[in-house]
């Protein structure tokens, strides 16, 4: 294993190929267990490909991975859950690099949030940002999605 990579293929399976690692991905992020925004990432590889160059035939590296968690507003709590699941599927890094090149355009930012952060209100309290449409934020609370344009927010800021 290269120093700061996830081992690839993962030791536990032998013979493990690219897009047997990729289907294994593209099922858990189908699975109910998976956490919604570790889903989304992992739900970006369907249209991966294996391309035969060195990134399809070495593990992710950590800093890769983080970045990935980054770009998709992971909470604390779910980056480490995001890292275990790297690490527990093998990634390449080839996988790792087609879910940051899926990963939400600055686009799709308001006022610095992030399609994926969880952000909290005063009124609805914690909800997950799931649109950014010109200057509006939609986010989705337990009570349904509600629309945001940040500099007017009536209830209090959105945000932690």
């Amino acid at each position: 294993m290269a120093e700061g990579r996830v081992p690839y293929p993962p030791r536990w399976w032998r013979a493990r190929t690219f897009d047997e690692v990729k289907r294994t991905a593209l099922d858990m992020a189908s699975s109910a267990n998976t956490l919604p925004s570790i889903a989304r990432m992992l739900a970006s590889l369907e249209d991966c490909e294996y391309l035969d160059g060195k990134q399809d035939h070495e593990g992710a590296t950590y800093k890769s991975i983080a970045y990935a968690g980054r770009l998709y507003g992971l909470a604390r709590e779910e980056r480490q859950e995001w890292i275990d699941a790297v690490g527990m599927l093998g990634l390449a890094q080839r996988h790792t690099g087609h879910i940051i090149a899926r990963a939400p355009k600055p686009e799709q930012q308001v006022a610095g949030f992030r399609v994926g952060e969880e952000v909290r209100h005063k009124r609805f309290g914690v909800g997950r940002v799931v649109e950014v449409r010109g200057s509006v934020l939609y986010v989705e609370f337990d009570c349904g999605i509600r629309s945001f344009v940040p500099e007017y927010t009536p209830t209090g800021e959105v945000g932690n």
